[in-house]
Formats: C-alpha cells, sequence, structure tokens
C-alpha cells in the first residue's frame, strides 16, 4: 500500500532547493535556484539562507551556492552507527546483569553527546538515559572522554563553537580543559553527573578512534542509602565489555596509537 500523502510547502522547498543543486553542474546563484525551482527569489531566500546556517549549502566568494558535504557525512554515519549498536547490545545486556547496572552507548555530534543505546539494570529500581537523548559534551563524562580522544586543535575548535564552553568564564574553561587532558592520557572518565543529583557515571571508550565505530560506553549508578558511590569499580566491567563489543566488530580497523 503506498503512503499517504501529506504535504508539508516549507520542507518540499527546501528538497527542491537540495535536489536541484545535487543535479546541476556547477554551483547555483539564487536567481539560477529560483528558476529551477520554479520559485521566486523572495520565496526561496529564507529556506536558503537556512540551509546554509545549517551547513548543508556553502556560498561561493561570486555569491553561487553549493552543496557541502554535510548530507555525505550523514549518510555514511547511519551503517557504522547500526553495525555499532548490533555489536555492542548484546554485550551490554550482559555488562547489565555482571554489574546489575544500566549501561548506555553514546556518540559525539557537534558539541554534545547522543545516546545511541542502551540496556537497562535487571533491578527494579533502576536509572536509564533515554536512547536519542542529547547533552552538552562538555557537561557530561561521556561526552569529555569523545572529546579527549580529538586532536587539540580540533577540540579546541569546535569547543570554541559551543555555546555552553563560552558561558564556563576562563577559569572554568582552564579546569575543564585540565579534566579532558586527564581523561586522555587515563582513557576513563569519571565524575558524580552534573544533571542528576545523587549519581555518578564512569566511560570508557568503546571501538576504533578516529572512525565512526567509536564511542563511549557508560554507567550511571545511583547513590545508595549507606556508603559512598564509588565509580571505579565499574571500570574494569566496562573496559572487559568494550573489548568484547570490539571483537564483534572484527577487528578489523586498528585503533589510533594512544598519545
Amino acid at each position: 500500500m503506498p503512503a499517504k500523502s501529506y504535504p508539508v510547502p516549507a520542507l518540499e522547498k527546501g528538497l527542491d532547493l537540495i535536489e536541484a543543486l545535487a543535479v546541476s553542474a556547477g554551483p547555483l546563484t539564487l536567481t539560477d535556484l529560483a528558476a529551477a525551482v520554479g520559485r521566486g527569489n523572495s520565496e526561496i531566500f529564507r529556506m536558503v539562507s537556512c540551509l546554509e546556517a545549517r551547513g548543508y549549502l556553502q556560498r561561493e566568494a561570486g555569491g553561487a551556492y553549493r552543496l557541502t558535504l554535510k548530507l555525505h557525512a550523514l549518510a555514511q554515519r547511519l551503517e557504522p552507527v547500526a553495525e555499532l549498536v548490533r555489536a555492542a547490545a548484546p554485550e551490554m545486556k550482559r555488562l547489565s546483569e555482571e554489574t546489575g547496572e544500566s549501561c548506555h552507548l553514546g556518540l559525539l555530534d557537534g558539541t554534545e553527546l547522543v545516546v545511541i543505546h542502551r540496556n537497562e539494570s535487571p533491578r527494579p529500581i533502576r536509572l536509564a538515559v533515554e536512547v536519542g537523548g542529547r547533552f552538552p559534551a562538555i557537561h557530561t563524562v561521556s561526552g569529555r572522554l569523545l572529546l579527549s580522544v580529538l586532536d587539540e586543535a580540533e577540540r579546541m575548535r569546535l569547543l570554541g563553537e559551543d555555546p555552553d564552553w563560552r558561558a564556563l568564564g576562563a577559569h572554568r574553561r582552564r579546569q575543564m580543559e585540565n579534566v579532558i587532558r586527564r581523561v586522555a592520557r587515563t582513557r576513563v572518565s569519571t565524575a558524580l553527573s552534573e544533571t542528576v543529583g545523587g549519581v555518578a557515571d564512569t566511560a570508557v571508550g568503546c571501538g576504533f578512534e578516529g572512525t565512526p565505530l567509536f564511542a563511549s560506553l557508560a554507567i550511571s549508578v545511583l547513590s545508595p542509602a549507606r556508603g559512598k558511590i564509588d565509580p571505579l569499580r565499574l571500570v574494569q566491567p566496562l573496559r572487559k565489555c568494550a573489548a568484547r563489543i570490539q571483537e564483534r566488530l572484527g577487528g578489523t580497523l586498528r585503533p589510533r596509537q594512544t598519545r
């Protein structure tokens, strides 16, 4: 049965523009684009500006527009992400059974951490992070771990575009830089949660650095009624789980050497 059609004029306009540029032999001016999609300049101006601001279009020195590689980059991420989740899912289930804790897998998307998979604790009282949830990378242990494996120049360029980073102030930024460098050395990121009180997070790397098959594998632990949280006790189980996931990925890609 064919899918029902529900017209979405604004979306259709944007897709028309992208498709027109995709089949064009070269960059197109605003007037050329308007002619290609059968619309007026004023009608497409705001849509072109939006696509440019989101990184899908780039304006050349002469004023003409061309597609960037952002769509290609998005498409390239889909298969590796699915492969990573397929490899991780059974091992994360085993990790939750062994530790009694929920665990989750996250990727860096710009300056945000995105949760792509989770496995919940078998316990009746448990903490779980929503799949698809987005969090400022600098305010999560997983985000800081993923930032730590970037070249320092690339990391600082990325953070320079992050409003959450700029809002920290110079002193706090220096402290955070030291934290990220320490994580780069130890390959472990752990701290009390900056999002939820009474929670400690521990994360390690999972997969192959420098490829789309690299993520953070993390556990968030609720504070016990008695005693203290000891997030470091989870480092070894997390590392063993990450190693099993890497083995499931086939080991055909070599991880980047530790700096």
